[in-house]
This record gives structure tokens, sequence and C-alpha cells, in this order.
């Protein structure tokens, strides 16, 4: 009766060491614990690298196995994502941008990655642009309209992040890049630093 108890605790134990070890990512969810792991709500911060103070702001997006849940139009030529998750507000060189996220990540990679596009910020006002001139060379004539035309500051980039806690905890840190264009002036990119977690999970796999 000993040796059959002795049998059944080895085996027993053997079964819950090997059940155990079978924690950890499996197969079939490419390097996940669990299917859907990454889906969720996710936060960041960005700003400036090496101190800069000329982008300071924050990142939002939703990730539904993977990804952003993004549609476009008949003609593919612009994109629409769910604005209350996918977003960003920078506050870059003065002016304060608010745009969308899309972003993609993956365990197996350990990485996130995502754009930023659609920044507009309100404009401070325009110029003066002279239309229809017309200068007679005899100096009787001269016909010379001004129009005023008002320039919107636009601004997109993108950032890549490796995961630094994969398991219970999803957080990433990274960098980006951010290019504005501000009332007709060339543009310009600056670039940031990105830290972030995972803030909430998702209340239906329909939405972004």
């Amino acid at each position: 009766m000993k040796t059959l108890a002795a049998s059944l605790f080895a085996l027993t134990f053997a079964a819950a060491s090997s059940f155990a070890g079978s924690f950890g990512p499996g197969p079939w969810a490419n390097g996940a614990y669990y299917p859907g792991q990454m889906d969720g709500i996710y936060s960041a911060v960005a700003i400036g690298q090496d101190g800069a103070d000329v982008v300071s702001g924050t990142i939002g997006f939703a990730l539904n196995s993977g990804s952003s849940l993004v549609s476009t139009n008949s003609s593919a030529t612009s994109l629409t994502v769910d604005p209350n998750r996918n977003y960003f507000v920078m506050w870059i060189n003065g002016r304060t941008y608010v745009g969308n996220t899309a972003a993609s990540g993956s365990i197996e990679k350990k990485a996130i990655s995502g754009s930023l596009f659609n920044g507009i910020a309100p404009s401070t006002g325009g110029f003066l642009r002279t239309t229809n001139t017309t200068v007679s060379t005899n100096g009787t004539s001269t016909n010379v309209v001004l129009t005023a035309v008002v320039i919107s500051n636009q601004c997109g980039g993108a950032f890549v992040a490796n995961l630094t806690s994969s398991k219970a905890v999803l957080n990433f840190n990274g960098s980006g890049i951010i290019s504005t264009t501000e009332n007709g002036d060339p543009t310009t990119t600056n670039e940031f630093d990105l830290q972030g977690t995972r803030v909430g999970s998702l209340t239906s796999t329909s939405q972004q």
C-alpha cells in the first residue's frame, strides 16, 4: 500500500510540475500568454528628447487583435479611427496639436508602433497674397488685389516602442518623431521619447 501511495504521489507531483511548467507563451497565441493579451486601451507620455521642451503631450490608442480598428473611404484616400480612443494631444513649439493615432503591437516581437495623423492646431492668423495684379507701363492703370489666406497648422508623425513588461501589466517605452507645418513655413521635425502602459481593457471586441 505504501509503495502504491508513493507511486501515486510521484505521478501527481510529476504531472503538477509538468502543468506548472506549461504556463507561458502558447504557440497558438504568437508569443502571448493568452489570446487577446494585447487587446486594451493604452496611454503614453511624449517628451522632447535630450531635455528639449519643444514637445510635450500624451498619446492614446486602443488595440483589438493586435491593432487599431481603422476604416477607409471608397477611394482609400483617408483613414478613420475612433477619436475617443485613438488620439494624441501635443504641445509643439508653442502650439497645441490634436490628432489621431493608429497603432499595432506584437507580443512575439515585444514591440508597439504607431502613426500620428490629422494633427491640427488653431491658426493664429494668415497672410496677404497678391492676386490679379495689373500694372500698366504708362502709370495710368494699377489693379492690385490682396487676398487674405489662412493656412492651418498641421502635424504628423510616428513612434516605435519596445515592451518592457509583457505579462500581467504591459509597459513600453521608445521614441518617435513629429513634423509640423506652421502657417506655410517650412516643415520642421522634432524627436521625442515615449513611455506608456495599458490602462484598461476593451468592453467589446467590436469597439476600437
